[in-house]
C-alpha cells in the first residue's frame, strides 16, 4: 500500500481509466498474500486476472495456488511460461502456454486465467496473455464438471514471484475475458488495464447428485452403473423434513453408483443410505472394496441382513422386513475389530470374525448398490448416501430429518466430527441455488487501501505475510508504528524534535481582577477559550508571572472543577508551583476540559476541541515511559515526549552501538553481533507492568534466523533473567516462529516467518488479560487470560532468558507504554522502502517533477571548510543578555565547531559552542583565556552522527542554559560576569579558528546570534521552521540553498573558505514529493544487461557478486537529455583485496566483464574517479573516508555532459550541481548513457534508489528522479503502428489477394515467399504502382503490374497471377513503411507530411547538385523516399527531405545493365560511416570504399555520392543518367533505431535497449571479413512471443526461405540475444542493426511498451 502521494484522474491520463501501484514480491523473503475462504464458491466457474512484471525468468513462481499438501492447484509462472498444474501426493500437469514470459524488467503482462470445468474438453481452461488467447499444451484436462481446491475453504496464496503485481481479481462463478480488465488505448495502441464494472457475485449452479457437500478433495471419482435415473413422480419421502427434496429420488432399475476415496489407510469407516425396494431380491449390497478385500453388507431372502467379508463367512442378522415398501436407513460400520450392520439405527448383527486386516485404504471403494455387473444392482430408490473414514460406530440413532438440508449444508445426524466426513451427497437434483458465489475480491495494490483489503465489496480480504511497511510514513493509511523522532526527507532522516513537538504550544498565564475579581488572562485574553489542543501533544502554561502566584493554575473536567463539584485532572499533567503547569494530552482525554485556580472560584474557562490526529501527534504519548530512536546514540528521549516522564539512564555493553548499514527510518540503528552486546537501563517501576494494560514495540532486523531474544524486562539488574522468569516479559525470534514470554510460560507462532536482512516491526501488547504480538501490524498471536502481575524493573534490549540468545542484529525506535493497549487490532506500518510501488502498468503519471525546495544549509566536509566574519561588536556580549543557536548535522562528532570566536592564544578567546566526543559544550570567557570561563557541558554522548539538532545556548539574567531540542541539558551562574570583548578577530561558522580548526564535518542551517535577548529560559518545543529576523537579531545565515554567503541578516560580509557550499539538505524538508518522484515508471537493474552470475534481489535494486571477480548490470533506462538524480549505499562488508565497487555511468556497448577503468564508463570507484578509455584520475574525495552504510549520490546532466558525485549530502569538491560547478566528469557522450553498479567478490552490497522511494538527500534545484516521465524524450511516436508494420498471408493459389493488416497506407513494401527458395520483392510507390526490385540479386527494376496490383488504404492487393508473392499456397510476409505522401502518389510528385508539391523547389529538396525526380517525405518518422538521376560526379549532393542526419539508408540502381558489382545494393548505417560500404545484396563485411558517400557523412539536408573513378561509386550515383531509388531513415524515439552491438559468443548475449519493443529488425556483422555472414531480417509477426529455441528470419540478401534459429527475445524497451552462433553473435565483432517499434518503451502519456 504504497505511499502513491498523488492521485491521478481519467481525464488527465491517455487512456479510459488510470490505475496506479503495485505491490513488490521476493521470493527470497517469503512474500505473500493469505487467505482462506470461510466456504468453498464455484469451483467449476470462476475467473483470476492480474498484471504482472516479472524479476527473473529462471525460476518457478506461484502466482495463485492453493498449497494443500493433498489437493493443492496452481497457476504459476514457470521459467518463461504459464503452468496450470495440480498435486494430490504428485503433480498432475493441466496445461502450460508457450514460452511467453522471457521479458522482464521492463514490461507488464497482463494474466487472465478462466476456468470453466463445464465447457466442452479442451475449452476447459483459458489463458490469456496482454489480451491473446493462448494456444496451450494440455497434458491433462479438466474433468468435465471437476472442482479442484482453490475456490474451496482452504488456504489460499497469491504473488509468490519476484517482481510487481498489480489488480490482480478473482470473480467468483464466472467466466469473462481479457476485455473486463483491460482495454486497447487508441492513443498508444497498447494494453492498459481498467477497472473492472462487473458484479463480484454469482449464483452458484444447483446442487445436482454429483454434488458433494463434504471433502470433494479427498475422493477423485463419482460413477454410476445401470440405469440410474432422478424420479419426481411424487415418491413419498421419509418424512416431511425432506420436503426441498421436492419429491424425487434416485431410482435405480437394477442400476447402482459408486465413489472412489483417496485416504490415508485407517480402520474405522461408517457409511450408509435410505433405501426403498421396489422389487426386493437378495444380495443387494452396500461395502467397500480394498484392493480385493472385501466388506459389504447384502440383502437376504428372509428379509435379514448379513454382513460379509472375503476373510471369512457371511453373518446373517435375524428376519427383517424391508421388502415392506418403506423407506429403511441402512448403514454398515466397522469400529475397531468389529463390523456392524445396522437397519433404521438398531445393529440388527456384529461380527469380529476374519476382520482383522480388512480396513480402508488408498483408492478404496464405497458402493451403494452397484458394481461392475448387475447381480448386486436393486431396483428401488436410494437418497442421503454418505461415508465417514476414520470413525465408526457401535450405535445411532434413526435420522429423522435429511443429511442435507434446505440450504444444502451438511446436517451433523451422527455425532461424529465433520472432518471424518469424506462425502455427502443427496443423490438427487435438489435445485438448490447453492446461495451467492463468495470468494470474489480485488487487490488493486494502489497505494490507497492497505495490501490485503478486498475492495471488491466482498470483505474477502488477504493476510500478508512477511511484509514490512508497505505504504510511506505520509500515507493516510498509516495507523501505527510512527518514527519516535520526527523526520524529514519522507523520513529518511533524524529531524529536531520528537514526532508531535511539532504540535506544542505555550500559553502565557496571568491574573489581572477586571472588577469582578481576579481571573485569568491567556496570551493577554481574558478568560480566553482554549482550542485545538491534539491527544498527544504537550501544552505548557507558563505561570511564572508573579500576579499568578498564589493562583494555583490546573485542570478538570468539569467547569471551575473543585469549585463546580469536580475534581482536578491529573493525568499527562505536570505542574511545577511558580514556573508553569504543562500536559501531554492522553489519548482518553474528554474533548473539552477546563482550567481553573483550585484556591478561588471563577477565574477560569473551556479548553474545547480537542482531537486525535494520529498523522500529527502519538495519542498515547501520555502514557510512554520510555522510548529510544536508537539513531546515532542510545539515549531515551521518553521526557522530550511526555511532560510527566523523566529520561531513564541507558549502558551500552560489549559492542553495542550506533550503525548507519542499516535502517528503517532516519540512517541509523543500533548493532547487536550476538555476542555480549545490549543495552540495559537503570532500575525503574516504569518498567513494571502489575496487571494493566501495556504496549512495548521495536522494529528489528536478524542478521541470521537463529534462536535470539530481542528484550526483556524482568527483575535481573544488569543482565538477563534465566531463573524464575515468571516476572518476565520478553520477545524473540526462535528461528521460524515468534516467541512472546509472559505470566511465567512461552508462546510461539509460525504465522509470520521470520527472514534474515528484513526489518520487522513488533508490538507485544496486553489489553484487558488478553496479550498479541503483532508483526508488522499484523496479528501473529495471542494468549489469553494473561492476568499476571509483571514486576520487571530493568529492561535489557538486544536479548533474553540468556546469553545464549543474544540478538544479532539492528533494532531501532524502542517503546514503552504503560497503562495503555497502543494497538488492539491490526495496523498499517509505514516504511521508508514500501512494498508498494509508484510503478503501474497503466504507466500514467502526474507532474514528474520534484517539488522545489526552498530551505537550505551549508554544508561542511571537515578539511578547511567554513565560513568567515570579520570582527563585530554585535558578537562582543558583555553583560548583557544573549542567545546562539543553529540547526546542525554531523557526519563526525569528534571535534564539530558550530559557531564562536575563539582564537588560539590567551587573549583571543571570546565564546563558543562546540561538539567534543558527542558532548555538547557552551563556553564563554571573562579575560579571553580559559581561565575562569564559564562553561556548560551536556553529558558524553548524547550528539550522535546523521540527524538533525537544534542546539542553543543563552543567557538571560544571571544564569546561562544549554539546550539540545529544547530540553535544557545544563546551566551555569553567571552573576557579574562580562563576556571578554574580543576587538581583533573575527568569528567563524564551522571554525574554531580564522585558521581553521576543530572544523565542521556535516551541515549547518539556520546560524542565529541575538544580542540582548535571551530567548530561551526553559524547555522549548525546538524550532520547525526557518528562524526569522526577530528583535535584535545580529546574524542569521545559512538558510539559502543556493549560496553559503548568503545571509538574512549579518555584521558584514561572510566569506566561504574551502569547499563550504550551499545546499538542500535541510531540517525542515517534510515534503516527501521533494525527495520522492511520482506515479511512474521506473529504472532497475536489468537482468537481461548484466555480466552472467551478477546477483540481483529487491526488486533488481540490489546488487551482489558470485566470486571473485566484477559482477556488473545496467539499468533499464538510458538517459540522453536532462538532467537526473540518484543514490547508491553500499554495505556488507569493508573494501579489501578481494571486494570492491563502482557506480556511475556507462554506455550501451561498454563491457560488463572488467573493472570501471575501461572505455565506455564514467564511474566511481573504491576512492578514485574513473574516466573512459582506461583514463584514471585519481582524486581526494573532500566529503572524507566513506563507510558502509554510507549514501553516494550522483547528479548527471546529459545536455551539458556533466556528472557530479557526492557522499552524505555533501558534493566532492564543494561543488554544486544546481549551479553546474566543480564538476567531476565532463565531455560525457550525450548519445544515451545508463546508471550501472558493480561490486567485486561476494561480501558488499549495493542498494540503488532511482526516485522509487525518497531520497535520503535532497537533490540538487532542477535535478530529477529517474521516471519514465522524466527520462522519456521529448517527442516520441505513440503509434509506431501507423508509420510501420507486418502482414504476414497465404497465397491465394490462383486467387487474387487483398491484405489489409496495415494501419496506415502502405508508400514501401518488401515480400518474401517464407516456404519457396523464391526472390524478394519490392516496391514503392515513388517509383510507381508494380514496379519490383530484389533485395537479393543486382539486378535492375523489373515491370511486376500484372502481379502486384495496387497499393490500397490499409495494405495491398495482389493479382490472381502465379508469382513471388502469389505462388500456389505458400506462406508471404510483407513489411511495409509509411512515408509522407499517400495512394495514387505521382512518380514526379513530391509529397511532404501528407502535403503534395509540385516540384523539388517548392517542397524544399532542390539543395543539392542533384534534384530528386520524385520524393515522399514524412519529416515525423524520420523516413523518406526519394527518386534521382546519377550524375556520376564526384562530391554530388541530394536532398533527402528529412529534419535531422540520416542513420540508415538504401540505395538501389533501377536501370544499369552492368556487371553485378557495379549495380548492388548500396548500404549507409551511421556505425559504419560514410567511408566504408556495405551491401544489402551481399553478406560481405564491411569495407573501405570512397566511392558511395565520398567519405563524407550526411547531413540534416543533404547526402553526398562520390564519382568518377571513386570506387563504388555505382551504389549511389552511377552510371550517369540512371535512376536511382533511395530508401532513407533517421533515429526517432519510439519508432526506429540503429546502432551497434558487440557479440560476445554467449547464449547469454548482449542486451540491445531500443527504447521500444520492435516490430522489424534487420542485422548484420560487419567486420568479419573472409568469412562473412548474411544479413538477417527478424519480426514480431511471424514470431508473436519468445520460444526460446529459435527466431522465424529470412535473408535479405538470399532467395532462401525462411529458418528457424538463434533465438533472438524481442522486449518491451529492446531485444536480447540469446544464442551463441556467429551470425548474430560472433564473439567480439560488431554487429549494426537497424530496428523499428511495435510500441515505445514509454510513450508521451506515461504509458509503455507490453512484455512480450
Amino acid at each position: 500500500m504504497a505511499g502513491i502521494a498523488h492521485v491521478i484522474t481519467p481525464d488527465s491520463a491517455s487512456g479510459a481509466q488510470v490505475i496506479d501501484g503495485s505491490l513488490k514480491f521476493e521470493t527470497s523473503k517469503t512474500q505473500y498474500l493469505k487467505r482462506t475462504p470461510s466456504s468453498s464458491g464455484n469451483t467449476k466457474t470462476w475467473t483470476f486476472s492480474c498484471w504482472i512484471k516479472r524479476d527473473t525468468i529462471t525460476a518457478t513462481h506461484y502466482i495463485f495456488r492453493t498449497p494443500s499438501a493433498d489437493q493443492g492447484f496452481y497457476i504459476s509462472a514457470s521459467d518463461d511460461k504459464i503452468d496450470v498444474y495440480r498435486y494430490s501426493g504428485s503433480f498432475t500437469y493441466l496445461a502450460k502456454t508457450q514460452q511467453a514470459l522471457r521479458d522482464v524488467a521492463s514490461g507488464w503482462y497482463h494474466i487472465v486465467y478462466v476456468h470453466d470445468s463445464t465447457a466442452a474438453a479442451g475449452s476447459r481452461l483459458k489463458i490469456y496473455i496482454n489480451n491473446v488467447l493462448h494456444s496451450l499444451s494440455i497434458t491433462t484436462d479438466i474433468s468435465s464438471g471437476a472442482g479442484y481446491s482453490l475456490n474451496t475453504a482452504v488456504e489460499h496464496r497469491l504473488g509468490e514471484i519476484n517482481g510487481r503485481m498489480s489488480q490482480a481479481y478473482f470473480i467468483d462463478g464466472q467466466t469473462l475475458t481479457p476485455s473486463e480488465f483491460g482495454f486497447t488505448d487508441p492513443l498508444t495502441n497498447t494494453w492498459k488495464p481498467k477497472k473492472y464494472t462487473g458484479t463480484f457475485t454469482a449464483t452458484l449452479p444447483g446442487k445436482s447428485e454429483t454434488d458433494t457437500y463434504a471433502d470433494s478433495a479427498r475422493f477423485t471419482s463419482y460413477e454410476t452403473f445401470g440405469t440410474v435415473t432422478e424420479n419426481d413422480t411424487g415418491y413419498t419421502l421419509p418424512s416431511s423434513s425432506w420436503s426441498h427434496y421436492g419429491g424425487k429420488v434416485k431410482e435405480l432399475d437394477t442400476g447402482g453408483f459408486q465413489i472412489v476415496t483417496v485416504n490415508s489407510a485407517t480402520t474405522d469407516f461408517f457409511m450408509g443410505c435410505w433405501v426403498k425396494f421396489e422389487t426386493y431380491a437378495t444380495d443387494r449390497q452396500i461395502g467397500i472394496n480394498n484392493f480385493g478385500n472385501y466388506v459389504y453388507w447384502e440383502t437376504q431372502s428372509n428379509g435379514a441382513v448379513g454382513v460379509r467379508h472375503n476373510g471369512g463367512s457371511r453373518h446373517d442378522s435375524s428376519a427383517t422386513d424391508l421388502n415392506d415398501g418403506n423407506w429403511h436407513h441402512i448403514a454398515l460400520s466397522r469400529t475397531g475389530g468389529t463390523l456392524y450392520g445396522f437397519v433404521d439405527g438398531t445393529a440388527v448383527i456384529s461380527t469380529t470374525s476374519g476382520v482383522s486386516g480388512n480396513s480402508v485404504g488408498a483408492n478404496s471403494q464405497f458402493w451403494f448398490f452397484g458394481g461392475s455387473g448387475t447381480a448386486y444392482n436393486i431396483d428401488g430408490q436410494v437418497i442421503d448416501p454418505f461415508v465417514y473414514i476414520g470413525q465408526g460406530l457401535t450405535s445411532y440413532t434413526k435420522p429423522t430429518s435429511p443429511l442435507i438440508d434446505s440450504s444444502g449444508s451438511v446436517n451433523s445426524l451422527f455425532g461424529i466430527n465433520s472432518s471424518y466426513l469424506y462425502y455427502a451427497s443427496p443423490g438427487i437434483d435438489l435445485g438448490l441455488s447453492g446461495g451467492t458465489a463468495p470468494n470474489s475480491f480485488y487487490l488493486p495494490f494502489d497505494g490507497n487501501s492497505p495490501i490485503g483489503q478486498d475492495q471488491s465489496g466482498q470483505g474477502n480480504n488477504f493476510t500478508p505475510v512477511n511484509f514490512g511497511g508497505s505504504v510511506e510514513l505520509d500515507s493516510p493509511l498509516v495507523t501505527g508504528a510512527r518514527p519516535i523522532l520526527n523526520t524529514t526527507q519522507g523520513g529518511t532522516q533524524a529531524g529536531v524534535g520528537v514526532f508531535g513537538s511539532k504540535q506544542n504550544v505555550g500559553y502565557a498565564v496571568t491574573v489581572y481582577n477586571d472588577g469582578g475579581g481576579n481571573k485569568y488572562y491567556i496570551d493577554g485574553v481574558k478568560q480566553d477559550t482554549v482550542t485545538g489542543l491534539i491527544r498527544g501533544a504537550t501544552y505548557t502554561f507558563d505561570t511564572s508571572d508573579s500576579t499568578v502566584s498564589s493562583h494555583p493554575f490546573r485542570f478538570s473536567a468539569t467547569s471551575n472543577g473543585s469549585h463546580g463539584g469536580g475534581s482536578e485532572y491529573t493525568n499527562g499533567v505536570a505542574a511545577i508551583t511558580g514556573a508553569a503547569t504543562t500536559i501531554t494530552v492522553p489519548h482518553d482525554a474528554p474533548n473539552t476540559l477546563y482550567y481553573y485556580c483550585t484556591s478561588h472560584s471563577g477565574m477560569g474557562a473551556d479548553i474545547t476541541g480537542i482531537t486525535t490526529n494520529e498523522k500529527l501527534a502519538d495519542q498515547y504519548a501520555s502514557n510512554i515511559v520510555f522510548a529510544s530512536p536508537l539513531v546515532g546514540a542510545n539515549s531515551d528521549v521518553s521526557a522530550s515526549i511526555a511532560c510527566t516522564m523523566t529520561n531513564k539512564a541507558i549502558t551500552s555493553n560489549g559492542n553495542a552501538a550506533a550503525a548507519y548499514e542499516a535502517s528503517n527510518f532516519y540512517t541509523g540503528s543500533f548493532e547487536f553481533d550476538g555476542t555480549g552486546d545490549t543495552l540495559t537501563s537503570a532500575q525503574s517501576s516504569d518498567f513494571t507492568m502489575g496487571t494493566a494494560d501495556f504496549t512495548i514495540e521495536c522494529w528489528a532486523r536478524q542478521s541470521d534466523t537463529s534462536h535470539r531474544g530481542i528484550w526483556q524486562i524482568s527483575n535481573t539488574s544488569g543482565g538477563l533473567q534465566q531463573s524464575n522468569y515468571g516476572n518476565t516479559l520478553a520477545v524473540g525470534a526462535r528461528g521460524t516462529d515468534w516467541q512472546i514470554y509472559g505470566a511465567g510460560t512461552s508462546t510461539e507462532s509460525a504465522t509470520y516467518p521470520i527472514k534474515s536482512g528484513q526489518w520487522y516491526h513488533l508490538a507485544y501488547v496486553r489489553s484487558s488479560a488478553t496479550s498479541k504480538l503483532y508483526v508488522n501490524g499484523t496479528e501473529v498471536l495471542s494468549k489469553s487470560s494473561d492476568t499476571f502481575n509483571y514486576d520487571g524493573t530493568y529492561l535489557v534490549i538486544g536479548g533474553y532468558y540468556n546469553s545464549s540468545y543474544l540478538y544479532n542484529g539492528y533494532i531501532q525506535d524502542f517503546r514503552v507504554y504503560k497503562g495503555v493497549a497502543k494497538y488492539t487490532s491490526n495496523f498499517v506500518v509505514p516504511a521508508t522502502s514500501p512494498d508498494i510501488l509508484p510503478d503501474t502498468p497503466s504507466g500514467v503519471s502526474g507532474s514528474s517533477k520534484l517539488t522545489k525546495i526552498t530551505e537550505g544549509a551549508v554544508s561542511f566536509d571537515g578539511t578547511g571548510d567554513f565560513l568567515g566574519l570579520a570582527n563585530s561588536t554585535d558578537t562582543n556580549f558583555g553583560s548583557g543578555d544573549f542567545t546562539v543557536e543553529c540547526h546542525a548535522y554531523f557526519t563526525s562528532v569528534s571535534a564539530e565547531t558550530l559557531l564562536g570566536q575563539w582564537e588560539n592564544g590567551s587573549t583571543r578567546r571570546s565564546w563558543l559552542l562546540q561538539v567534543n566526543s558527542g558532548t555538547l559544550s557552551s563556553y564563554l570567557s571573562a579575560d579571553g583565556s580559559t581561565s575562569g570561563m564559564k562553561r556548560i557541558d551536556s553529558a558524553s554522548g548524547v550528539i550522535a552522527t546523521n540527524r538533525w539538532y537544534h542546539l542553543a545556548f543563552a543567557r538571560s539574567g544571571d544564569t546561562m542554559r544549554m539546550f539540545i531540542d529544547g530540553e535544557q541539558v545544563g546551566s551555569v551562574d553567571v552573576t557579574g560576569f562580562t563576556n571578554y570583548a574580543n576587538t581583533n578577530d573575527g568569528f567563524q561558522v564551522g571554525s574554531q579558528t580564522a585558521a581553521g580548526s576543530n572544523l565542521m564535518s556535516g551541515f549547518i542551517s539556520n546560524a542565529r546570534i541575538i544580542k540582548g535577548t535571551g530567548i530561551y529560559t526553559s524547555r522549548f518545543t525546538p524550532p520547525s521552521a526557518p528562524l526569522t529576523n526577530v528583535t535584535n537579531t545580529k546574524l542569521l545565515c545559512c538558510q539559502s540553498n543556493t549560496s553559503a554567503t548568503a545571509a538574512a541578516v549579518t555584521p558584514g560580509s561572510i566569506t566561504a573558505n574551502g569547499d563550504a557550499a550551499a545546499t538542500t539538505f535541510n531540517p525542515f524538508n517534510t515534503d516527501i514529493n521533494t525527495v520522492r518522484g511520482q506515479e511512474t515508471g521506473y529504472p532497475t537493474l536489468n537482468p537481461l544487461d548484466m555480466r552472467a552470475s551478477t546477483v540481483l534481489s529487491n526488486g533488481n535494486l540490489t546488487v551482489t557478486g558470485a566470486g571473485s571477480a566484477w559482477y556488473l548490470a545496467r539499468s533499464t533506462q538510458f538517459l540522453t537529455t536532462g538532467k537526473y538524480y540518484w543514490e547508491y549505499k553500499w554495505y556488507g562488508g569493508a573494501v579489501t583485496g578481494s571486494s570492491g565497487y563502482q557506480m556511475g555511468l556507462k554506455t550501451p556497448t561498454s563491457t560488463l566483464s572488467a573493472a570501471a577503468e575501461q572505455a565506455g564508463s564514467y564511474a566511481f570507484q573504491y576512492t578514485s574517479i574513473y574516466l573512459t578509455a582506461g583514463s584514471l584520475n585519481t582524486v581526494v574525495i573532500s566529503p572524507g573516508s566513506i563507510t558502509p552504510g554510507d549514501c553516494v549520490m550522483f547528479a548527471y546532466d546529459a545536455d551539458a555532459g556533466l556528472m557530479w558525485f557526492g557522499v552524505n549530502g555533501i558534493w566532492n569538491d564543494g561543488a554544486n550541481p544546481a549551479l553546474g560547478t566543480n564538476s567531476d566528469w565532463t565531455s560525457l557522450p550525450t548519445t544515451g548513457l545508463a546508471p550501472f553498479a558493480g561490486v567485486y567478490g561476494t561480501v558488499i552490497k549495493i542498494d540503488l534508489n532511482f526516485g522509487q522511494k525518497p531520497f535520503k538527500f535532497s537533490p540538487p534545484d532542477g535535478f530529477q528522479p529517474l521516471t519514465t516521465a522524466n527520462t522519456r524524450p521529448v517527442n516520441v511516436i505513440s503509434r509506431p503502428d501507423q508509420y510501420v508494420g507486418v502482414a504476414s498471408y497465404t497465397s491465394g493459389n490462383g486467387s487474387a489477394v487483398s491484405v489489409n493488416s496495415y494501419n496506415f497506407a502502405p508508400e514501401l513494401l518488401w515480400f518474401k515467399d517464407l516456404d519457396g527458395n523464391n526472390n524478394w520483392a519490392i516496391f514503392d510507390q515513388v517509383r510507381g504502382n508494380g514496379l519490383r526490385l530484389d533485395c537479393s540479386a543486382a539486378g535492375k527494376e523489373q515491370d511486376w503490374s500484372a502481379y502486384f496490383s495496387s497499393f490500397d488504404d490499409n495494405g495491398f492487393t495482389v493479382t490472381d497471377q502465379t508469382s513471388d508473392i502469389n505462388r500456389s499456397t505458400n506462406q508471404i510476409c510483407s513489411w511495409g513503411w509509411k512515408a509522407g505522401g499517400n495512394p495514387g502518389i505521382s512518380t514526379t510528385a513530391f509529397w511532404k507530411d501528407d502535403q503534395e508539391y509540385a516540384s523539388a523547389a517548392a517542397a524544399g529538396m532542390n539543395g543539392g547538385s542533384i534534384t530528386p525526380i520524385g520524393a515522399s517525405v514524412g519529416t515525423k518518422q524520420g523516413f523518406s523516399i526519394i527518386t534521382y538521376r546519377a550524375n556520376l560526379t564526384q562530391g554530388a549532393t541530394i536532398s533527402h527531405g528529412l529534419t535531422q542526419k540520416p542513420d540508415f539508408a538504401i540505395f538501389k540502381n533501377r536501370d544499369s545493365t552492368l556487371g553485378a558489382t557495379e549495380v548492388d545494393w548500396g548500404v549507409y548505417h551511421t556505425v559504419v560511416g560514410a567511408t566504408k560500404r556495405l551491401e544489402l545484396n551481399q553478406n560481405a563485411a564491411e569495407e573501405a570504399f570512397p566511392g558511395p558517400f565520398n567519405n563524407t557523412e550526411p547531413t540534416s539536408s543533404v547526402f553526398t555520392f562520390g564519382g568518377g573513378s571513386q570506387g563504388h561509386s555505382y551504389l549511389t550515383n552511377g552510371p550517369s543518367g540512371d535512376r536511382f531509388v533511395g530508401y532513407i531513415w533517421h533515429n526517432v524515439p519510439g519508432l526506429q533505431k540503429f546502432g551497434s552491438y558487440e557479440g560476445n559468443g554467449s547464449s547469454n548475449g548482449p542486451f540491445v535497449e531500443l527504447g521500444f519493443r520492435p516490430a522489424v529488425l534487420i542485422l548484420k556483422c560487419i567486420d568479419n571479413s573472409g568469412d562473412d555472414y548474411d544479413w538477417r531480417l527478424i519480426d514480431s509477426t511471424r514470431e508473436p512471443f519468445n520460444d526460446g529455441s529459435g527466431s522465424k528470419y529470412v535473408v535479405p540478401n538470399k532467395t532462401d526461405n525462411q529458418a528457424d534459429n538463434s533465438p533472438i527475445d524481442f522486449l518491451s524497451n529492446g531485444f536480447k540475444i540469446r544464442s551463441s552462433t556467429n551470425e548474430v553473435n560472433l564473439n567480439a565483432h560488431t554487429f549494426v542493426y537497424a530496428a523499428w517499434a511495435a510500441a515505445p518503451s514509454v510513450d508521451l502519456f506515461g504509458g509503455g511498451a507490453n512484455a512480450r
